[in-house]
């Protein structure tokens, strides 16, 4: 082998050795942060970490068990028998997207002056006092 060779082989092995030395699960007898197990020194034990606490989950509350319903639930269309739900304070017509706005116990077509009666349980449209 030349002498240059042997130059370049020495220096690799210079420079990879502080690498070695250092690389991760390499056997230093020191423990570093974030590795759990490491290999101990000869004649050593190695403390192996508790198992994390049990921490149970809070009680979630239980569902009601009757859904509320809103106070306005809509209103029947007496000659067609068609149903409009309720959307906001009034109802809407599914069909052609018509808002009807509440009028004493239901409500009124502002366009043709027709009135639903409204399908609140008592017949009444007032909000009563709890």
């Amino acid at each position: 082998m030349s002498s240059n060779s042997r130059l370049k082989i020495m220096l690799a092995l210079l420079f990879l050795l502080p690498l070695a030395s250092g690389a991760r699960g390499a056997d230093t007898g020191a423990a570093r942060s974030g590795e759990l197990y490491q290999l101990s020194p000869p004649g050593t034990f190695q403390k192996i970490p508790a198992p994390p606490v049990y921490k149970p989950m809070p009680a979630q509350p239980a569902p009601s068990p009757t859904p509320t319903l809103p106070v306005n639930r809509g209103a029947l269309n007496p000659k067609t028998g068609e149903f409009y739900p309720s959307h906001g304070e009034g109802v809407i017509n599914p069909k052609t997207g018509e808002f009807y706005p509440p009028s004493g116990s239901g409500y009124l077509n502002p366009r043709t002056g027709e009135f639903y009666p409204g399908r609140e349980p008592g017949g009444s449209m007032e909000k009563k006092a709890p």
